[in-house]
């Protein structure tokens, strides 16, 4: 568990703590940074993913381009790269 993880934890367990602390606003406090947490954990997930897509994209095309270039006068290449690129 990193450390956002654990910060969206700990903000849910003291969301539940400062519902009977009767304090004037600590409660909306606790809740709006709980909110934070999670929106930064959600950025932090959707990056991997996009990281993740686009490495998976450039590798496709490396072998794409690798296979159109050894054997760029090939026929039967270049159906299985117009097949590939439907």
């Amino acid at each position: 568990m990193n450390l956002l993880e654990s910060s969206v934890t700990a903000l849910e367990i003291a969301k539940l703590a400062a519902a009977g602390i009767p304090i004037p606003g600590f409660s909306t406090a606790v809740e709006c940074a709980l909110s934070i947490a999670k929106k930064a954990k959600e950025i932090e997930d959707t990056r991997d993913d996009c990281r993740a897509l686009s490495e998976r994209a450039a590798t496709l095309v490396l072998a794409v381009y690798q296979q159109l270039k050894d054997r760029s006068s090939d026929t039967g290449v270049k159906d299985h790269v117009t097949t590939f690129l439907q």
